[in-house]
């Protein structure tokens, strides 16, 4: 499984299976040192190109950098997992029955898909602010 995670980019979407415990000692060598995650499964949703125009280190900037930042632009991925949508809507109290149409289409070929939108108030509001 460890070769198998560091064969994914920081950007590709994953599903993990685990269990959460709170250790008896704080444990070293990491970030989170009082909560233990232990992984019994790793699902790779989507593997996302490792030459993204956006990465994890956009995503770990710090409240003040993002209040100083103008977003111009958003994003997303779908996820095109028939299995995994049913999972999830399940598990959101969403009755299946009600986007089996939507679910489906994932079955019959529709393909992955991501895309971005640029918010043109966005833009102005870039330009006339003040530095």
């Amino acid at each position: 499984m460890v070769k198998f995670a560091t064969s994914l980019s920081k950007e590709s979407i994953v599903g993990i299976e685990s269990v959460v415990s709170i250790p008896s000692k704080p444990i070293t060598g990491c970030t989170q040192q009082q909560v233990e995650v232990q992984i019994s499964k790793l699902y790779c949703v989507n593997r996302a190109m490792p030459t993204l125009p956006i990465n994890i280190e956009d995503a770990a900037r710090s409240e003040v950098e993002i209040e100083q930042a103008a977003e111009i632009i958003s994003g997303a991925q779908r996820v095109h997992v028939p299995e995994l949508l049913e999972k999830r809507a399940g598990e959101c109290g969403i009755d299946v029955k009600t986007i089996s149409t939507y679910v489906d289409s994932f079955r019959y070929g529709a393909p992955p898909h991501g895309g971005f939108g640029v918010g043109l108030e966005r833009v102005v509001d870039a330009f006339l602010r003040p530095q």
